[in-house]
């Protein structure tokens, strides 16, 4: 398996940054685009959600697209043949207020490499993932990307949090064209380990003037 691979040891005061200095051309595209497929993940969450109160918690998602990016990781490992690109080891990605934590991000793309959007076709973070901006957060076991079918998938003890709204499910799944949204309990997904006794559960406080 062909692999260009970056390898950092972490530093007695901060680990090292993967974005700080690509060696070659090819491999800062694959940063920059990769990082900003994932953020607008985290901003087509916010569209159209049907349930007020979903929206409610989601609505703070939002990125600003014109805002630097910065993602590190322990490890970055680039398979080009096999079009697989694997962030590893405390990942985080920040783009404004907006940061993503997770163990692990896997980026599978196609056509002649990865310097445009359009190229990739799915993305995978496991491993603890976490969403956060100001109040608003989100957080699962695993969260999936389909770009070709343009759908989110949110899994594992999926919670929503603002401020005091809260939100919880096994499967959160986002359409990123319509911004559909639906929740599933515990019991609908096989997950004998959900949190909630297998149904979905909610709390919205209201905004009282």
């Amino acid at each position: 398996m062909d692999s260009f691979s970056m390898h950092h040891r972490p530093r007695p005061a901060a680990r090292a940054q993967v974005t700080a200095k690509a060696e070659t051309t090819s491999a800062k595209m694959q940063l920059a685009t990769l990082t900003l497929t994932m953020l607008l993940m985290l901003a087509l969450l916010t569209g159209g959600v049907s349930a007020q109160g979903m929206a409610q918690v989601t609505s703070g998602l939002r990125t600003n697209p014109d805002a630097p990016i910065e993602i590190e990781a322990d490890q970055l490992d680039i398979f080009d043949k096999e079009k697989i690109a694997v962030f590893k080891g405390s990942v985080r990605a920040k783009q404004g207020d907006t940061i993503v934590n997770s163990a692990r991000l896997t980026v599978h793309y196609s056509g002649g490499g990865v310097g445009t959007a359009q190229s990739i076709t799915r993305l995978e973070a496991d491993g603890g993932v976490r969403i956060s901006q100001k109040d608003q957060n989100a957080k699962g076991d695993r969260a999936y990307v389909d770009m070709v079918r343009e759908v989110i998938t949110l899994s594992g003890n999926v919670v929503l949090t603002q401020g005091k709204n809260v939100l919880r499910g096994s499967k959160l799944t986002v359409n990123m064209k319509s911004g559909a949204a639906q929740m599933l309990s515990a019991a609908k997904t096989g997950n004998a380990n959900g949190k909630g006794k297998g149904r979905v559960q909610g709390l919205f406080i209201p905004n009282r003037k």
